[in-house]
């Protein structure tokens, strides 16, 4: 039987918000950190897309400063809660990688699907290799589907390394993957290191604040 893990609202929030309230550390930008603890609000009560959108237009509107375009909107959304709920979903998958040892992309396979994507569709990789989990780019609506030993036997599907990806998807789906080279990676992994990089530049306090964060957001997630 198909097991699908749909991991929730609640863990992708606490992800946003941590990123959310480091961030505003970081830039110092209190409207980014209004925007984002808006939309983490908003993914923990299960709010539509939509729903999220018009409170970010009130926002600016609020602020007195000009609304982002309808494309730039949507790609804050659902790259936020797209980023947020892989994040949740890499966290609890390790928790059940005995029972998970694999999981499969799937790609919408439609006519916005990009080739990368499509050409990603249908492989497995073994739990624990996360440089390809969705999302991989901008809009991306790929998703990723945990696999048990006996479904994957079932399959008669190869288990691909993400090391030799380029060599199983060609040269072309290759670099188009490339051109959205920040969504590759562990989601977790990628933002930590982004942060670890900000922490050397930093004032003593502003570092310290940070500390403080991650030392919360650690103590939340072993509730």
């Amino acid at each position: 039987m198909q097991v699908e893990l749909i991991f929730g609202d609640e863990q992708a929030a606490e992800w946003i918000e941590f990123q959310s309230f480091v961030i505003a550390t970081v830039e110092n930008d209190r409207l980014l950190r209004d925007v984002q603890a808006h939309i983490a609000e908003q993914v923990a009560q299960g709010k539509s897309s939509e729903e999220i959108k018009k409170g970010i237009n009130q926002f600016f509107d609020d602020y007195g400063i000009t609304r982002l375009n309808w494309y730039h909107l949507e790609n804050v959304v659902r790259t936020n809660q797209s980023l947020a709920f892989a994040a949740g979903q890499i966290a609890k998958l390790e928790e059940v990688k005995d029972s998970f040892p694999y999981w499969r992309y799937s790609a919408v396979n439609d006519s916005r699907t990009r080739p990368s994507h499509a050409a990603l569709h249908g492989k497995v990789f073994r739990t624990g290799d996360y440089k390809f989990y969705p999302p991989c780019g901008y809009q991306c609506r790929c998703t990723a589907i945990p696999m048990t030993e006996k479904e994957y036997a079932a399959s008669r599907e190869k288990v691909v390394s993400s090391k030799e990806i380029a060599k199983v998807i060609g040269k072309e789906a290759w670099k188009e993957l490339l051109k959205d080279g920040e969504f590759i990676g562990n989601k977790n992994e990628g933002f930590m290191k982004w942060l670890a990089e900000q922490k050397k530049e930093m004032s003593k306090d502003a570092a310290e604040e940070v500390d403080r964060l991650l030392k919360r957001f650690d103590n939340k997630r072993k509730e």
